[in-house]
């Protein structure tokens, strides 16, 4: 949004620009050359400064864009900035919640791709992005190409168990998780996700087990804490699903968001 907002007043700019200096050489009597210097001066001194605006926030996003998804990206279209600079913008709009351009954009890069590692990303980010707008049949059959291309993404095979759970399939879905931990046994997200599909099955002590393992990986993990008081309350484990409730509150939950996940469970058992 900033960056459309400078753009246009950039082109504001220019336009007015133009329109004086025309408005200097064709309607005054005598024409000024130090104010049309003048505008051309102010007008380049704008443009360079907007420019490099643009071109921080560009790098900054970057750089956001690095941290969160560096171990997704690796090195590709490193020979190739603006293909590059493209996905970083598709990955930007994508977390903006802007979702079908985020879709248009990154597919668009799928013709460009000169190797499966690059197009198993780019398909894992097309991915994510129509799981954020519900479209989980579109989503897995995506993950499914990228894994033909990288089975070793683990984040890939993660959410096509998201997936699968969104659409009913449990076995599925409890298949694949337990393949993402062959190739990242220490995915706290993973063993949440494990958890749950035995929640839906009112299998509470396995659904115990895999939100311990979550919280022994992550322990801020609400989810897993979540998970872990609803298992021991079923389990008449009071004890300990006080414990499991308290530690959700201390971290930040509230007793809503408990209500909530115990709601979600009740639905889909």
């Amino acid at each position: 949004m900033k960056e459309k907002i400078i753009t246009f007043f950039n082109v504001v700019f220019i336009i007015l620009s133009v329109v004086l200096i025309v408005y200097n050489f064709v309607f005054a009597p005598q024409p000024d050359w130090r104010r049309v210097a003048g505008i051309l001066g102010v007008l380049v001194v704008w443009l360079a400064s907007t420019t490099s605006a643009l071109r921080k926030q560009r790098v900054s996003v970057e750089r956001i864009n690095r941290d969160a998804y560096g171990h997704i990206l690796g090195d590709i279209f490193a020979d190739r900035p603006r293909k590059y600079r493209k996905l970083m913008k598709g990955i930007e709009l994508y977390n903006g919640d802007h979702l079908e351009s985020a879709i248009r954009k990154l597919s668009s890069l799928l013709d460009h791709c000169e190797s499966e590692k690059e197009c198993a990303v780019v398909r894992f980010f097309v991915a994510a992005s129509a799981m954020d707008a519900g479209l989980y049949h579109d989503a897995a059959e995506i993950l499914e190409l990228a894994l033909q291309e990288d089975p070793t993404m683990a984040d890939a095979r993660n959410n096509l168990g998201v997936c699968y759970k969104m659409r009913g399939e449990l076995e599925k879905a409890r298949r694949t998780f337990e393949e993402v931990l062959i190739y990242d046994p220490r995915n706290a997200m993973t063993y949440v996700n494990l958890g749950q599909c035995y929640e839906s099955q009112a299998d509470w002590e396995r659904s115990l087990y895999y939100a311990q393992e979550a919280l022994r990986l992550n322990s801020n993990s609400l989810e897993a804490m979540a998970m872990g008081h609803l298992a021991c309350e079923r389990l008449g484990d009071r004890r300990n699903a006080e414990r499991y409730r308290e530690m959700f509150l201390v971290n930040g939950g509230t007793e809503e968001g408990l209500a909530d996940w115990k709601g979600d469970c009740v639905e889909k058992s």
